[in-house]
């Protein structure tokens, strides 16, 4: 996991946002190969669910990367009633990565999808022998915490990278603290035991969607026939896989 972090945070500094979550979608092919490897997910082509499962994976992921390939015309909304000023100001001093640094980038995204997806596998793996997901997810966030800490301690030995003052850093450092991990890790931890880690992987592709809202919302960014086609598509990929993963459990 802290492997998984530290390549898509470093690599997230050499491209672009929407590049780096479009990349990130590939998570759920990754978890259904794997898993697949490992006879975790049945393949059965003959039957509607594996269909279901397969096309379902397959769509999901063709979305996600017309959204970032594809843009279309303008579509003409209504803007949007609240806007960040300091998000915008920040993204616009922004350095445009050059194409070295941008392709290292997506390397390291994929890399870092690869140890995702492999994280995912491993934690049904896990709950088969320790069946206590609130327990395990504490576990693994304060091993995870103390290796990240060893290895920026490594990487920045400046003490003013540690910190965080009264603005938005301290912000960013609570809400990945208390949502993104203490929240978001327990509840995909408890999923992934439950449901699988093919289950838990296909809602990747549903933060491209917030995240073209949210930068709309915030940062006034327009949308695109591109990115609207693509949110259909990932929308009707998620629920694909999902009646195939329903129809298993009827079946």
């Amino acid at each position: 996991m802290t492997l998984s972090e530290v390549l898509f945070f470093t690599g997230f500094r050499w491209t672009s946002a929407t590049v780096a979550v479009a990349i990130g979608n590939i998570v759920p092919a990754l978890t259904f190969v794997i898993a697949a490897a490992l006879k975790m997910e049945t393949v059965q082509l003959k039957t509607a669910a594996g269909q279901a499962k397969v096309m379902g994976t397959a769509v999901c992921v063709g979305g996600s990367m017309i959204m970032p390939i594809y843009k279309g015309p303008l579509l003409k909304v209504w803007a949007s009633p609240i806007h960040w000023r300091y998000a915008e100001h920040a993204a616009a001093a922004a350095a445009a990565p050059t194409p070295a640094s941008a392709a290292l980038g997506d390397v390291l995204i994929i890399l870092s999808c690869v140890s995702w997806a492999a994280w995912l596998v491993m934690t049904n793996k896990t709950s088969e022998s320790f069946s206590a997901p609130y327990t395990s997810s504490t576990i693994m966030s304060l091993i995870v915490g103390a290796e990240s800490a060893a290895v920026s301690a490594a990487v920045d030995r400046s003490l003013w990278a540690w910190k965080l003052g009264l603005g938005i850093r301290l912000y960013s450092v609570l809400y990945m603290g208390i949502i993104g991990w203490g929240v978001t890790f327990a509840v995909m931890t408890w999923c992934v035991q439950t449901r699988g880690p093919l289950f838990v992987s296909m809602f990747n592709p549903v933060v491209l969607v917030v995240v073209a809202l949210l930068g709309w919302a915030f940062l006034d960014e327009q949308l695109h026939l591109g990115s609207v086609i693509g949110a259909v598509l990932i929308v009707v990929g998620l629920y694909m896989v999902l009646w195939g993963k329903r129809k298993e459990i009827d079946d």
